[in-house]
């Protein structure tokens, strides 16, 4: 350091010490040491869901200050005041202590809070809170079914206003006069999507017409989202015609299976981020029909079993598709899909594998016969087999596909992976597993190597590593089981990776591991034959014993008693499947 640098340096820190002494010669020693006055509310739920226009907001919230103790409605000291968001700002729902009021909202959550200001610092202490304002039909379980002997399709649900009060409601979604009687219902399809011009779609499907089941756009104020299945069902129209709506070629058959197929957002695929791959329909006629969502089309096109593209098919696929179930963090990178060719009595595949934002060779638009592996665990060509059923699993993609060969029933393994897209797993051959020839109702865990099925009222479950077999449930002797399923969200983001953005985001911990337990829970519909027209029964069961038992569920209702998960008055069912809202 120089001699002029150092005499710089002492003069400043002369003057630092010469200013520091003037603020300390003019201090009055006016200083407010006094506690500050924390505020804690307690009293307010997180999250709170209500019918909307139907019941009432009623908060009595407890406010204790650190200074003062409880803070009663009239203290002068005070101001109260509950705040909810719309159109971007926030308006007054009420400026006292306690609040009720008429859920008198749109269908939707609203973020809101309340505050208490202490008037004499206009220190404010603020605690936020949710209202999911919800109908009948906004959320829950859809459950179709079938009523009477003539088989009328019929759309029941089991309402889910909170995770204590969850109702039975029956024939919810009015059908015009003009459309067709639906009948012999076969499932419901649901392609869902996250903050796409796409859209949700609920599709009502039957051997005699295919109808989209509208509902009321999501008005919301804060949202201009639109077409989302989010809120409750309206009337079904003609317009909704399934065919006639999305489909680009007209065609006359009758579509009885609607999936959607999922894929894993990469770099260089970013635009699936929020939406499925594609969705894939079936006629009951053997045709199968593919839309690429994230290609420019607008809707299906030709069959798609055929070797090229708009060929007349030459052969007819089994109504199932085997998907994986996995959600968007784990799901292959490009869309696959198997199906049998029943015709030929072979497995049959479907990909997207390569492409982005374009189909200009018509890939989508075909399908081609897999060929066995040269270690095959058994042939892709099964000589004269028939397919009885394809159960599809969030397990890394697994589809068991249940196979008739004479009086013997196999079960081929198939996976479907990025990496290799079809591959085969195991092959479990001539199962003597009690009933399970005879069963016509299954489904497969995506916990563990295990078939549940049905026969009569009986409920099995088959460990297919073990061979181990058990009766795990027994229903009345008036009752038959009509269908088995897990509850698989589906939402694209569904509970892994992208939750944050999943319609679970919204959720306390709490709350969010309460759904997620949902998907580990088989639903299991029966019918009772001593009931005329109504005697379809609905419950949800907990897996026990590593897969090898099964317990209803049992927990509180709305009023702390204790409510079994088992819900009566439904007709005969034939599917269910959640309508998850935003």
């Amino acid at each position: 350091m120089n001699k002029n640098t150092f005499k710089k340096t002492i003069y400043t820190l002369c003057l630092s010490l010469l200013v520091a002494f003037a603020a300390c010669s003019d201090d009055k020693g006016n200083y407010d040491y006094s506690e500050k006055n924390n505020i804690e509310i307690t009293g307010i739920p997180q999250y709170k869901s209500l019918l909307a226009g139907a019941e009432y907001i009623d908060f009595k919230p407890t406010i204790v200050s650190s200074l003062e103790g409880t803070i009663d409605a009239d203290n002068p000291n005070y101001e109260f005041s509950y705040q909810r968001k719309a159109n971007g700002r926030w308006i007054t729902m009420g400026n006292e202590k306690d609040l009720y009021m008429l859920a008198a909202l749109s269908s939707g959550t609203h973020d809101c809070y309340f505050s208490v200001t202490d008037k004499r610092t206009d220190v404010k202490t603020v605690q936020l809170f949710r209202i999911n304002a919800t109908t009948i039909t906004s959320e829950g379980w859809m459950v179709l079914c079938n009523e009477g002997p003539e088989e009328k399709l019929r759309m029941d649900m089991l309402a889910h206003i909170s995770t204590e009060r969850i109702l039975p409601a029956y024939n919810v979604i009015e059908i015009d006069e003009t459309v067709p009687t639906l009948r012999q219902a076969t499932n419901i399809g649901y392609y869902r999507t996250r903050n796409s011009n796409i859209g949700d779609d609920i599709i009502l499907l039957s051997k005699t017409g295919a109808y989209i089941a509208p509902t009321a756009d999501f008005d919301n104020e804060d949202s201009k989202q639109h077409k989302y299945a989010y809120r409750e069902f309206t009337k079904v129209s003609g317009a909704e015609e399934l065919t006639s709506n999305k489909f680009l070629a007209r065609t006359n058959d009758h579509i009885v299976e609607y999936v959607s197929i999922p894929v894993q957002p990469t770099n260089e695929n970013r635009g699936a981020l929020g939406k499925k791959c594609a969705s894939i329909c079936i006629s009951e006629e053997g045709n199968a029909y593919a839309w690429f969502m994230l290609a420019s089309g607008a809707g299906f096109e030709y069959p798609i079993n055929t070797p090229e593209r708009g060929e007349t098919p030459t052969y007819r696929v089994a109504p199932h598709v085997g998907r994986s179930l996995q959600d968007c963090s784990t799901a292959p990178t490009f869309g696959i899909a198997l199906f049998y060719d029943i015709d030929n009595h072979r497995f049959i595949g479907w990909d997207t594998e390569g492409l982005i934002s374009a189909d200009n060779q018509g890939k989508t638009q075909k399908c081609y016969p897999l060929t066995d592996p040269e270690s095959k665990k058994f042939s892709y060509e099964t000589g004269n087999m028939d397919l009885v059923t394809m159960l599809s699993t969030a397990n890394s993609g697994y589809i068991y596909c249940i196979m008739q060969d004479g009086a013997k029933r196999h079960v081929y393994v198939i996976q479907v992976t990025s990496s290799n897209k079809f591959t085969q797993v195991a092959a479990y051959t001539d199962i003597r597993a009690t009933d399970f020839d005879k069963a016509d109702c299954f489904t497969a865990s995506s916990q563990y190597p295990i078939i549940y099925y049905a026969y009569k009222n009986n409920i099995y479950s088959y460990n297919l590593t073990t061979n181990a077999v058990e009766t795990v449930e027994t229903l009345s002797p008036q009752e038959e089981v009509t269908m088995l399923k897990f509850n698989i969200y589906e939402d694209v983001f569904g509970g892994g990776g992208y939750i944050g953005n999943s319609f679970l985001s919204k959720f306390d911990e709490e709350l969010r591991t309460i759904y997620l337990n949902r998907e580990k829970q088989l639903i299991v519909a029966s019918y009772n034959t001593a009931e005329d027209t109504n005697g379809g029964v609905l419950r949800f069961y907990d897996i026990a014993n590593g897969g090898m038992g099964m317990n209803i569920i049992k927990d509180l209702d709305d009023n702390d008693k204790e409510r079994i998960w088992e819900f009566k008055g439904y007709a005969r069912i034939k599917d269910v499947t959640y309508k998850e809202k935003q």
